[in-house]
């Protein structure tokens, strides 16, 4: 019975041990994160962007293979704006010079 007493007095007791040793951020600290936080946000936003687009490049890229005109099909299977995007791809539709384990997953892409 005391033991299971014990444990939460522990951790309350480190909570407050933490709280002291910490220091409270200072305003530029919070500024600076902020500003990373809203950088990598846009960072992985324009990823994700660009994830969909190649993969939709991708499988596009396999339909248009016996077209006659390859570049007019997958510019109309892609989309005008889209296509010259495609540089940015791979011919699996990845994306070029993204590590696969580095691109945001699709949740990450979901809640962005």
């Amino acid at each position: 019975m005391l033991v299971v007493l014990a444990i939460p007095v522990l951790m309350i007791l480190g909570i407050l041990v933490f709280a002291a040793v910490v220091p409270p951020e200072t305003q530029e600290e919070a500024a600076a994160r902020a500003s990373r936080e809203s950088v990598a946000k846009e960072r992985t936003k324009q990823q994700c962007a660009i994830k969909r687009i190649c993969k939709q490049y991708g499988e596009a890229r396999q339909q248009c293979a016996v077209a006659g005109d390859f570049a007019n099909c997958i510019r109309v299977k892609t989309g005008m704006e889209q296509a010259d995007l495609a540089n940015e791809c791979t011919e699996d539709g990845r994306v070029q010079g993204l590590d696969p384990s580095a691109e945001p997953s699709g949740v990450d892409c979901f809640l962005n």
